[in-house]
């Protein structure tokens, strides 16, 4: 007879985005590339949810072109997870979740995860994470912290300029481990006699 395991519960996140359309983006292009949570016959569901209304805006679009009215976004997004799991005992299922989510940490913002893992014998695993346990896996980006790179700043574009002021389109340039379009001016001015290279994605 088959072993089972089941998962369920949510996880609260705040993808980077200048408008709600490049939240969404990110978030889906992360949760696409996170270590599968599995079983013989199918793999853990994740459903997104947007919170309601709107709690922060911005002046720039997904291009980074200024705007003459802000945007109004929300910030906050719930994910809903569930599966069942055959031919898993509880070990692998709370082995593979926890993989799962200490890279979802790592790549996006996260303030609570709550969630149940239990299998057919009765056993269960909670996992009730709060904000700072969260946030400790958390990868800062280049423009808050020097030396460190989020995973999610290679899904971003930017509309750089050339020398004339004409928009150059296409993804940004890195230095020393920054994006150049999110520098200060002086930031700008320390690093850029370093070698400029672009991002091996992965």
């Amino acid at each position: 007879m088959s072993s089972w395991t089941y998962i369920h519960g949510t996880v609260t996140v705040s993808p980077y985005g200048r408008t709600q359309a490049e939240k969404r983006y990110i978030l889906e292009t992360v949760l696409a590339h996170l270590p599968k949570v599995t079983g013989s016959e199918e793999n853990m569901y994740t459903h997104i949810v947007q919170h309601a209304g709107t709690n922060s805006s911005a002046w720039e679009d997904e291009f980074g072109i200024t705007q003459d009215d802000s945007v109004e976004t929300q910030d906050y997004y719930s994910i809903v997870v569930e599966g069942h799991f055959r031919d898993r005992f509880l070990r692998d299922t709370f082995q593979e979740f926890m993989k799962w989510i200490q890279r979802l940490c790592k790549r996006v913002w996260t303030t609570d995860v709550t969630i149940k893992i239990s299998s057919d014998s009765g056993r269960t695993i909670f996992i009730d994470w709060g904000y700072m346990q969260c946030v400790s896996f958390f990868e800062d980006y280049s423009w808050l912290q020097r030396g460190t790179v989020n995973w999610c700043e290679y899904l971003i574009w930017r509309e750089p300029h050339d020398e004339n002021g004409n928009l150059l389109r296409g993804k940004p340039d890195f230095v020393d481990g920054a994006c150049i379009d999110m520098l200060t001016p002086e930031e700008k001015a320390k690093r850029l006699p370093i070698k400029k290279y672009r991002p091996v994605r992965w």
